[in-house]
């Protein structure tokens, strides 16, 4: 499996992880990206990541989305990515891998990126409006994605950002009981007697 040379030793190290050969066409920046993008699960991070591991300028961040969805358009690094995934699949963690970059890509694609071949593309509308004469005088198209809010949220379900935090209650080493007195003298009897038995209870 051939590799660029590169001085980032990491980098090589994160490819030869991944025995998988890569298929014609996709060049050592598009594998590092691949692997970047199935790593995040973001497409504009994963380019701005792969500029920075190469030693490469860094895009704007909308730049950085519009290249890396053309990557990932090409038939080679779908199938590249693809090879990927079943590689993955074998070490146990593809599964959940592909639903959380799913969801994910709901979170972080803007809406105005979605058209009709879109896989976020959950319902496309078009509306058209006639005149007095039944001609044609605008036709307009519309199209929903997946909630954004419901996408993030399942992700921290996923992640389990929402797990339920565990707290124990239970007493160790006996209770020291507030005294119940309007009298000053008589707390402060009281508060002695309670700090002997809580002295006594943890000294065993």
């Amino acid at each position: 499996m051939s590799f660029p040379i590169t001085k980032q030793e990491n980098i090589v190290d994160r490819l030869e992880m991944i025995a998988v050969e890569p298929p014609e066409g996709v060049s050592p920046f598009m594998q590092l990206f691949c692997l970047n993008y199935l790593t995040t699960g973001k497409v504009g991070a994963a380019m701005l990541q792969t500029e920075n591991d190469m030693g490469l300028e860094k895009s704007e961040v909308r730049n950085a989305l519009m290249a890396g969805s053309r990557i990932l358009r090409r038939e080679s690094v779908k199938k590249y990515i693809h090879k990927l995934k079943l590689y993955m699949q074998e070490q146990g963690v593809a599964k959940s891998l592909d639903i959380q970059l799913f969801l994910t890509e709901i979170v972080d694609t803007p809406i105005g990126m979605i058209d009709a071949n879109s896989r976020l593309c959950e319902k496309r509308k078009i509306t058209r409006k006639y005149d007095g004469k039944g001609g044609l005088i605008e036709e307009v198209e519309t199209f929903e994605m997946p909630s954004k809010l419901g996408a993030a949220k399942t992700l921290n379900q996923m992640n389990g950002y929402n797990a339920a935090v565990k707290v124990d209650l239970s007493v160790k080493g006996g209770i020291m009981l507030v005294p119940h007195t309007t009298n000053l003298e008589d707390w402060e009897k009281q508060a002695q007697s309670q700090t002997k038995l809580m002295e006594e209870a943890i000294d065993v």
